[in-house]
């Protein structure tokens, strides 16, 4: 990434606050869509044993996009 020589830059700024929304979209999914009892689903809460092979497909692509994009939040954050 190439270094700025201004301490606030929009874009970036604007770039962690989308990495931000776009990782809670899968959660928000993820809350609403699986059966998990009270509270906010964690990743114990869901049932990988028992899932069929295209919930599967749907529910890993989710989670690793989560953990993609928190991560790109907090660097870009951090930046």
């Amino acid at each position: 990434m190439v270094k700025l020589s201004i301490k606030f830059h929009p874009l970036l700024f604007q770039a962690s606050l989308a990495a931000g929304g776009v990782a809670l979209m899968p959660f928000n999914y993820l809350q609403y869509g699986v059966d998990h009892g009270k509270g906010l689903i964690t990743w114990v809460n869901m049932p990988w044993t028992m899932m069929t092979g295209t919930q599967y497909a749907l529910n890993v692509p989710l989670v690793a996009a989560m953990l993609a994009f928190t991560v790109l939040h907090f660097s870009l954050t951090g930046y």
